[in-house]
């Protein structure tokens, strides 16, 4: 984040209702909404596309060479892991600017 004056004129203080820290202070709550908002459509997104693969590779469990399975379930547990790690930051991000 860039660093303001509290009240836009240069000494430090926090002049309430000051024009200049509130535009500031909103476009920084605009700027992190769509932040979120851009972060949990990416994560639908990922889940969508991890449930499509976990159906398919359920379909398909015995057909295959079993070590092209186990590496095909080792992959996707890392996907589940990363998706799962986005949404604990996604958590401590909406903790942190709720503070």
């Amino acid at each position: 984040p860039v660093a303001l004056p509290a009240d836009g004129d240069g000494d430090g203080d926090d002049g309430e209702g000051d024009e200049y820290d509130d535009a500031m202070d909103e476009l920084e709550r605009e700027r992190r909404h769509r932040a979120r908002a851009a972060s949990l459509e990416l994560l639908a997104e990922a889940n969508s596309s991890y449930e499509l693969a976990a159906s398919i590779v359920r379909s398909i469990e015995g057909t295959v060479d079993s070590a092209a399975y186990e590496e095909l379930l080792v992959r996707m547990d890392l996907v589940d892991d990363a998706i799962a790690e986005e949404r604990r930051k996604g958590r401590e991000d909406r903790e942190r600017a709720s503070l």
